[in-house]
């Protein structure tokens, strides 16, 4: 019987979550640049500490993706029309 080390099973997380989020940048950084969204940055990250799946920073001009959200794509599209609506893409 082979047992994985302290730490190991939390290290293969680590790197399984580095390649989803590579893939998910790979995916979604062209989509936002169709959007008009070039010069928005995003990151993706293991976890936002409020719990939400994303979140719109204005002053960065960057999006922020959690691992932890189910629905990535819907979430990332959501944080872009925050962006959207910050950078004036919008009129009243």
């Amino acid at each position: 019987i082979v047992k994985q080390a302290v730490g190991e099973e939390r290290f293969d997380q680590t790197v399984q979550n580095r390649e989803t989020a590579k893939q998910l940048y790979k995916t979604f950084v062209p989509q936002m640049r169709k959007f008009g969204l070039g010069d928005v940055g995003l990151n993706i990250v293991e976890r936002i500490e409020n719990g939400a799946g994303g979140s719109y920073s204005g002053l960065n001009k960057l999006v922020n993706l959690s691992l932890q959200e189910a629905e990535p794509l819907q979430t990332m599209r959501h944080e872009s029309l925050h962006a959207m609506k910050d950078l004036g893409f919008f009129t009243p």
